[in-house]
């Protein structure tokens, strides 16, 4: 009788007896817990030709979603004790690689696929190992439109680009857009490179050819480093990666095809999705030249199935961690990453470890009526969404790739097509300040964002005053006000984390019960201005859709970060969930996790739990910090009811009457937003008392929930950083500061007055 092999992907492994094992016990971050182990059936298949040997859940006939394929890799974790030449000399391995990206892991490859089974005990065994797992490929799923034979949008006398410039073509809704048109007068994507990781891109289309960057391309499908064009002609099945790089930069101006949102960006193709890849050829391609690659756009995923918490493999994180510390050049590289198309599914944003990253932004897609596109994925970790297609007969989106008649497509979408459309309006923002770390770029994007859908009863104001919503993430992206936002911003400080690890739980979740079971963090450390949390979960039920799961912060905002529709036969298996929806809050006070079960039948147990925060420590430095919030209450005095839910009017930083003023310097220097003025009432002077530089300016008291931030730089091109500076007076509501002397290399300052909402 044959004995399994016992693998453990991220702790260790055991021993196996011969002959080969039929059946493999691991953790491969889905839950699932015992595989069977075939012949691969497929691999007459063009994807599947490299991968003789293929493990699927046991029980389960294989189906692309749960087949795991074996690789020639395996993946090594070593201590300082012993070097990879050494490794690799005593497992017998062909050759070895070590990851640039990532510390003390190394990449083994061995003749054939079966190897990285049977002689997995003796590396597991080797002095300085600790741990190996074998590197198995699974196939990755695009974010293209869903698979509906009447998605397609047909007309005779179309308007394609309505995503970029909408006014009502078709019966779509005015505004319903990227804002993007005003940009490209002065910002076209000029200077940014942005790579495409998907099933390849037609390098020698003829609106994508100038803009294409065939200098760092790379294929890890066909081995053929130099050329990701996909398949061996332009009207193979492999079209989708095109078409992202169409909606991104194809062309403009060139009386040819369509235009992209940054129409002279450069374009990278990096080609993974045409085969099953394992998680170090997808971590290669995410931390692949982040040196010259400043967007990195991923509009593929998990599978939308609702059935499985997809857990990402350890080496993407480790690459998407690589990137954001060290790519363009310390600034980070930005991960735009599609949330997926199941909604219809029961699928859930948060199922997708993908998006559950920090690191990667998560966008939703918007329909041309301003509304979720039936497809679209809600969850706690969307950061904003993007105009893109929707039903039947509703208009899709136009763009590069070729039909067989020679003209381009008109019917691509889904949450594939919402990202490409936000990497290219970061290509504009990064052009506008090169000076953005990735986390200016959320935030900004957070900032800037148009409700839409104002009807909605899922719009809140979290406790910083951002408006969120589980669909929409902070709402529809806008090129103009993000742009407008990043020519006078200051950067973030450096990030830290606060973690609070509640290990031993163990609480019964009742059956059927919506008042289900609670457990708090109480944050009482340094005190920190929120971005991202994470809540890290283990909980054994059989069925994950039975569950409802909540994170309630101090302030009391909600993050709803497990709401299926369907059925899972997986628990989380400490599993992490991200939450954006708390961006700007303060870190102390009590969290509240709730875990309810809505459906008869099933109970469980929450066994362990951990909350980790990141942000910057609170401080407010560079002036006064002033509480509580006004904004919406000086929106309503100002602008009719039918304006008041208009971002572009009454937005933060919308400028209504045109004097270069946004909403909220008005706001904060008791200005009129209807009325051009020549200076506000409040607005700052610079007084020069024998070489002495004093900052004054009027405070208004009834505007409780805003900051007013002194920053400075050595041109007006910036780069912009908080200056030094101390209250010296305060008479009535005229506050006076002395600026502390600069003393740095340069001979000239340039102060502005930043203001912030809380």
């Amino acid at each position: 009788m044959n004995k399994s092999l016992l693998v453990y992907l991220f702790t260790s492994a055991t021993s196996f007896a011969s002959p080969f094992p039929k059946e493999l016990s691991l953790n491969d971050g889905t839950g699932i817990k015992i595989f069977t182990i075939v012949t691969n059936p497929a691999k007459k298949h063009s994807k599947y030709k490299n991968f003789p040997i293929v493990l699927h859940p046991k029980g389960k006939l294989p189906t692309p979603e749960n087949r795991r394929l074996a690789t020639q890799r395996v993946h090594v974790r070593m201590d300082n004790s012993v070097t990879p030449a050494e490794i690799a000399k005593a497992s017998h391995a062909t050759s070895f690689k070590v990851l640039h990206y990532s510390e003390n892991d190394l990449i083994l490859t061995f003749p054939k696929p079966a190897d990285t089974i049977t002689k997995l005990e003796k590396i597991h065994k080797l002095a300085g190992v600790e741990y190996a797992r074998p590197l198995l490929a699974k196939l990755n799923f695009r974010k293209s439109i869903p698979n509906d034979p009447r998605f397609a949008w047909s007309r005779s006398n179309p308007n394609y680009l309505w995503h970029l410039r909408n006014t009502g073509q078709n019966g779509s809704v005015t505004g319903i857009d990227a804002n993007i048109t005003d940009v490209w007068d002065n910002y076209r994507g000029r200077n940014i490179t942005i790579s495409v990781v998907d099933d390849g891109v037609q390098v020698g289309h003829e609106d994508l050819i100038a803009n294409i960057n065939t200098t760092i391309d790379h294929d890890w499908n066909d081995n053929t480093p130099n050329d990701p064009s996909p398949g061996n002609s332009a009207f193979s099945d492999d079209t989708h990666g095109t078409s992202v790089a169409g909606v991104i930069a194809a062309r403009g101006n060139n009386q040819i095809g369509v235009t992209g949102a940054a129409p002279e960006a450069s374009i990278v193709g990096l080609r993974i999705l045409s085969a099953p890849t394992s998680g170090d050829i997808k971590a290669e391609a995410l931390a692949w030249r982040t040196d010259l690659i400043d967007i990195s756009n991923n509009s593929w995923g998990a599978p939308d199935t609702g059935e499985t918490a997809y857990k990402i493999d350890p080496l993407v994180s480790a690459a998407l961690t690589h990137g954001v510390r060290n790519g363009r050049q310390g600034k980070g590289t930005i991960y735009v990453w599609s949330a997926g198309n199941g909604r219809t599914d029961g699928d859930y944003a948060n199922l997708d470890g993908y998006v559950n990253q920090p690191e990667t932004i998560g966008i939703g897609a918007i329909n041309y009526r301003g509304t979720s596109s039936y497809y679209s994925e809600y969850g706690s970790n969307i950061v904003i969404s993007a105009p893109s297609d929707n039903r039947s007969n509703d208009p899709s989106i136009t763009t590069t790739t070729l039909t067989a008649d020679g003209t381009y497509t008109d019917n691509f979408g889904g949450t594939s097509s919402a990202a490409p459309l936000v990497s290219g309006v970061i290509a504009l923002i990064l052009e506008s300040n090169p000076n953005l770390g990735w986390r200016d770029i959320q935030e900004i994007l957070i900032r800037s964002a148009r409700k839409v859908d104002a009807g909605s009863s899922g719009w809140v104001n979290n406790g910083a005053g951002f408006h969120f919503h589980h669909g929409y993430g902070a709402g529809m992206i806008d090129a103009k006000a993000s742009v407008n936002l990043a020519k006078q911003w200051a950067n973030l400080e450096q990030q830290t984390s606060s973690n609070h690890s509640s290990p031993s739980i163990n609480k019964n979740i009742p059956d059927n019960n919506l008042n289900g079971v609670i457990h708090t963090f109480n944050v009482t450390d340094n005190e920190l201005r929120v971005e991202q949390i994470i809540l890290t979960l283990d909980v054994d039920h059989a069925y994950l859709g039975d569950l409802y799961i909540t994170l309630t912060s101090p302030d009391g905002t909600i993050s709803i970060l497990n709401d299926l529709s369907g059925g899972s036969q997986n628990g989380y298996d400490n599993y992490p969930l991200l939450s954006v929806r708390h961006w700007g809050e303060k870190s102390n006070g009590t969290w509240t996790l709730k875990i309810s079960d809505r459906v008869d039948g099933d109970t469980g147990t929450l066994r362990n739990a951990s909350l980790k925060i990141f942000g910057v420590e609170y401080s407010g430095g560079g002036g006064p910090i002033i509480a509580d919030g006004k904004y919406l209450d000086w929106v309503k005095e100002h602008f009719p009811l039918a304006e008041q839910t208009n971002s572009a009017i009454a937005g933060e930083t919308a400028d209504p009457d045109k004097d270069g003023r946004a909403n909220l310097i008005e706001y904060a220097f008791d200005g009129n937003p209807k009325k051009t003025e020549a200076r506000l009432r409040g607005e700052p002077k610079v007084i020069n008392e024998n070489g002495l530089l004093k900052i004054q300016f009027r405070v208004n008291t009834s505007n409780s929930d805003i900051r007013y931030l002194l920053v400075h730089a050595p041109s007006l091109k910036g780069p912009f950083s908080l200056a030094r500076s101390k209250r010296i007076s305060t008479r009535g509501n005229i506050e006076t500061h002395q600026l502390i002397p600069d003393q740095s290399r340069y001979r000239q300052r340039f102060y502005r007055a930043l203001i912030l909402r809380k």
